[in-house]
């Protein structure tokens, strides 16, 4: 089983498949082993076709798992042990399987916790402050406590009480926050005291901030930890937990037709539904040199993770190759050898096809620190989104660092981050409705110099307004007290 789950985090999905069978062999009433197989995808794909294959596979076994393997307390330590992240980054719908996997989860941990599953009574006093927590594993210097910060510091006391629910190991930035929020609970491992603790804290309300990225998200959110729950986008994907009732989002991020999309009643904050504390920016760019990269290359940023860029569009970097003389892509190596190599083999055969070799044109970035990936930002001349999921604090710390990013906006919200960010700082000409126009903004964007400037002059008048802004906390503060949207536009800026 171990081998199983290290094979699968290499993107050996037919080693590790082959290892669970193994240890079922070996142990057929094993549930860890007989989850993580039923629910096996790899980390990338070859080829949009094995998309496919692997989806349907998953479909067939979550129906089989959900049939065939009743929700007993005894399966609860299998379901608290991995999640379905990866599969998330398929670019397709995920409300059906999340809800029948929601389903499952919140049967299993009901079956295990059954005082557990009805409603806590809520210690507010009669006309008192709402009592709200905010929950995440990563409550620390992390994506999600970097985007949602504010959402627990900026809330009137006068009407709030917040909690904050974080990991026992912090950083300086959880001693940042304990300083900012009234209660702040630090979580060990002992899952049932950490929901205990906060039932009895007797909350209104409780957010969390990222279901779906560490498995026991999951299995607070299928509890009844508080009478109202919501979920916010720190995972930008449906929850699919039957008992979430929530799902706070950006209204610039959302498409129109959103609310299909999630299982909870969707909330759309005004604007990105955010504030963002911009980082202190290092003394110099990255040197190009040392990167490979010549002084009249065009060097395009792809900050994402690697299994966020889906094969079908790996044509778009060979297509802007084609078109611009020195056109240079950086990629970070996050992923381990074997991701890497599987998605080298992939642009070897886009570029191939236009009689380019991907080895002339991307560069590997070298593992750095948080001031080494500013100075890449710093270094490079547009930023490209990644396509199908955008990027968020990524995207955010490109425009800190004055660099244009290029982007078009998917079907779902998590493929809309970036557009939703240059349609609020007033820069739509980077924002394209499909690829073929993202190839065009891209080679524009780097052999037409004075329109490239120009955009970015603008997106530097007009981000610290984007940062700064909180005109969506009083529609928060009206969801986290219950009260129709209306009301929240007499509230406080």
């Amino acid at each position: 089983y171990a081998l199983g789950k290290a094979l699968r985090r290499l993107n050996r999905v037919g080693a590790a498949d082959r290892a669970l069978d193994a240890a079922l062999a070996v142990a057929p009433g094993h549930l860890r082993a007989r989850l993580l197989k039923l629910r096996l995808v790899p980390v990338i794909y070859d080829d949009e076709a094995e998309i496919g294959r692997w989806r349907a596979r998953f479909t067939a076994n979550l129906e089989a798992l959900t049939a065939g393997v009743p929700p007993s307390a005894a399966a609860f330590e299998a379901v608290a042990e991995t999640t379905n992240f990866y599969l998330n980054y398929q670019g397709l719908d995920d409300r059906e399987p999340a809800t029948r996997w929601g389903d499952y989860v919140h049967a299993v941990a009901v079956a295990r916790f059954p005082d557990m599953a009805a409603p806590p009574r809520s210690k507010r006093k009669s006309g008192g402050r709402v009592r709200v927590g905010f929950r995440s594993a990563h409550l620390v210097d992390h994506t999600v406590l970097h985007l949602f910060r504010a959402w627990m510091t900026g809330l009137d006391r006068d009407r709030f009480e917040v909690f904050a629910y974080a990991p026992a190991a912090g950083d300086a930035e959880t001693e940042r926050l304990a300083r900012e929020v009234e209660h702040l609970r630090r979580f060990g491992p002992d899952f049932e005291r950490n929901a205990r603790t906060v039932r009895s804290d007797g909350l209104d309300v409780l957010v969390h901030l990222d279901v779906g990225m560490e498995a026991l998200g999951t299995c607070y959110g299928a509890l009844r930890l508080a009478p109202v729950q919501a979920a916010a986008w720190g995972h930008p994907v449906t929850t699919g937990l039957p008992n979430m009732d929530l799902f706070l989002s950006s209204n610039a991020m959302e498409p129109e037709g959103g609310e299909a999309h999630y299982r909870e009643r969707l909330v759309r904050l005004p604007g990105l539904g955010i504030a963002f504390d911009p980082p202190p920016l290092p003394a110099r760019p990255a040197d190009r040199a040392a990167l490979g990269v010549g002084a009249d290359d065009t060097l395009f940023f792809c900050a994402q993770s690697l299994f966020k860029l889906l094969p079908q569009h790996d044509h778009v970097w060979a297509e802007i190759a084609a078109r611009v003389p020195g056109a240079r892509f950086l990629f970070l190596r996050t992923s381990g050898a074997e991701v890497v190599d599987g998605f080298m083999r992939r642009l070897d055969r886009a570029f191939g096809a236009l009689g380019l070799r991907a080895e002339d044109h991307v560069v590997w970035s070298p593992l750095v620190d948080r001031a080494g990936y500013l100075a890449l930002n710093m270094a490079c001349d547009v930023f490209l989104d990644s396509i199908g999921w955008s990027g968020g604090r990524t995207t955010l710390e490109a425009v800190a660092c004055g660099l244009l990013p290029v982007t078009t906006p998917g079907a779902f919200m998590r493929a809309r981050h970036t557009a939703g960010i240059l349609r609020r700082l007033e820069i739509p000409e980077t924002v394209e409705v499909d690829k073929a126009g993202y190839v065009d903004a891209a080679v524009r964007a780097a052999v037409d110099r004075p329109w490239r400037e120009d955009l970015r002059a603008r997106l530097i008048a007009n981000r610290a307004a984007l940062f700064g802004d909180r005109s969506w906390m009083p529609a928060l503060e009206a969801a986290l007290a219950g009260e129709p949207a209306g009301r929240a536009a007499n509230r406080r800026p």
